[in-house]
């Protein structure tokens, strides 16, 4: 094998691993998804951070990437304002972590183009979230908390410690998932109970039938 040929070989490889990684940054949402926060802040917040409660929708998500979100904020004097939000994960653009790549778990990295660094999630837990049990992620530094949905990499808990003030934010509602029943996804949960009356009903009949035909046996 000729040297220049070697050297091509590696370059592909390494062009299809690199193309692997780019791959497993995938996205957990799609238009029409929302979350809804609780927010409270400790200390003096700046003019305009007040903040007592968030709504984050999704409303555009397209092949090259590019999400876009309306984060809708309730201030405490009742002042509603919305602004859109963009993010891409290839570029590094998260908008403050509210949405991450999806499916990464303890150990796993994304980049973050804000602080020019890899973030590597640490911990990774179940937990009973808005009814449902999800499976969450974390990470915590001096300087802030986060939690965050694996399967669509939403935050679900934010705390912030600012010079001032710390801001936190805990979900409170969403269409993403639904509550669980009786630790069931509710669609597994009717389906049981769809084939549970099926069965039923299949017996009932069976039976019918049966009495029937010996009711006109001589």
């Amino acid at each position: 094998m000729s040297k220049k040929l070697a050297i091509t070989i590696i370059a592909l490889l390494l062009f299809a691993c690199t193309n692997i990684g780019a791959g497993q940054l995938s996205i957990g949402v799609k238009p029409g998804d929302w979350i809804e926060y609780e927010i409270t802040t400790i200390g003096a917040p700046m003019e305009g951070h007040n903040i007592i409660a968030a709504r984050f929708e999704i409303i555009e998500v397209n092949d090259d990437g590019l999400i876009k979100a309306n984060v809708t904020s309730t201030a405490q004097n009742g002042t509603v304002s919305t602004i859109t939000r963009s993010f891409n994960f290839q570029d590094g653009q998260l908008e403050g972590f509210f949405l991450i790549p999806a499916n990464l778990g303890a150990g796993d990295s994304f980049y973050d183009a804000n602080s020019n660094q890899n973030i590597t999630i640490q911990g990774e837990e179940q937990k009973t979230f808005l009814g449902a049990t999800r499976v969450i992620t974390s990470l915590d530094t001096e300087d802030r908390h986060k939690e965050w949905d694996k399967t669509t990499g939403v935050i679900v808990v934010t705390i912030d410690y600012l010079e001032n003030y710390t801001i936190e934010a805990n979900a409170v509602a969403t269409n993403i998932w639904s509550p669980q029943i009786l630790g069931l996804e509710p669609t597994v949960f009717y389906t049981i109970i769809a084939v549970i009356a099926i069965a039923v009903l299949a017996i009932a009949l069976a039976a019918f039938f049966r009495k029937r035909s010996h009711m006109r046996q001589p």
